[in-house]
């Protein structure tokens, strides 16, 4: 069967597994879209060098400097740029230029080194060469909703023929004192209505268990309204065309007291399940939600 959905509808053995398919139909298998879908996508629209400038940190921070709404400074830096830096801060994150999933992410405790920056300082020359950046305070509804921790917006954008297509969006929830607010970290996912900023489903791990209320702090899932959803569309506005060759990215943003800000942009894997798996319950993907959307625009463009 595996060999079968795998030519027929460009599934992988994780999209199998993932998605359950072993307890559908396969009328119910052809609705998804897959991991040779998303790939044909990425590879169509993404250049695969200037893509790799969302995959360094460094140079990603750079180019998106003004929208990341803190401070943020490469790792080896200076020990002069350092002090400037970390200067007035509680916490310090840190991540590695190349990581991904929050591995090797690690959320440091300034006030623990007694005032001895250069001490901290040595701390972190010891590490992967990464970015130290501000701690993000989220917004106070969403913290309400998730707990500790930074929750996170994913939104999806394509840049068709000059303009932004909104493919989904997913809001990824803490779930607990975990540095990845992905489903894969242990957080929980649902869909957002990316028209109204609400979210549209119960809560799902990774282990495809639902919540209608979050588990830590018991508050409703679905129905919540992202806060200053319009400039999240702003900000998406702004940002979607702005490294010319690359066309389909799944940004991470999250949401502040004083508005979204992003954290970075996946133009490798914009991920095609984070945004399908809460609808699993209904055994239906969104592979015509996505061509619908590609070929509504590029009508517009004619």
């Amino acid at each position: 069967e595996i060999i079968k959905y795998k030519a027929k509808y460009h599934i992988n053995l994780e999209d199998y597994y993932s998605f359950r398919f072993y307890n559908m139909t396969e009328e119910q298998v052809s609705t998804f879209f897959t991991y040779g879908m998303n790939n044909s996508l990425v590879d169509r629209l993404n250049d695969k060098k200037k893509k790799k400038l969302f995959e360094n940190k460094s140079q990603f921070d750079g180019i998106f400097n003004e929208y990341l709404g803190r401070k943020w400074l490469k790792s080896n830096a200076p020990y002069t740029d350092f002090v400037k830096f970390a200067k007035n801060l509680e916490y310090i994150f840190y991540k590695r230029l190349d990581g991904n999933r929050g591995i090797g992410a690690k959320k440091i405790n300034v006030h623990e080194y007694n005032n001895d920056l250069y001490r901290l300082y040595e701390d972190i020359q010891k590490l992967d060469i990464g970015i130290l950046e501000e701690l993000i305070e989220p917004h106070k509804d969403i913290r309400r909703l998730c707990g500790d921790g930074l929750s996170t917006i994913r939104l999806i954008t394509i840049n068709l023929n000059g303009k932004l297509v909104l493919l989904d969006s997913v809001f990824m929830m803490m779930n607990g004192g975990i540095v990845n607010c992905e489903v894969t970290g242990g957080g929980l996912s649902a869909c957002i209505d990316v028209s109204t900023g609400k979210v549209l489903t119960d809560g799902v791990n990774a282990n495809r268990e639902f919540y209608k209320k979050h588990p830590i702090t018991q508050k409703p899932i679905k129905g919540f309204i992202i806060p200053y959803w319009n400039e999240v569309l702003r900000l998406a506005q702004d940002i979607y065309d702005k490294v010319p060759g690359v066309n389909y990215i799944g940004w991470d943003i999250a949401i502040t007291n004083n508005g979204p800000i992003v954290i970075e942009g996946n133009a490798s894997w914009p991920s095609h399940r984070i945004w399908q798996v809460p609808y699993l319950r209904e055994k239906h993907g969104k592979k015509n939600d996505v061509l619908g959307k590609l070929s509504e625009k590029a009508k517009d463009k004619k």
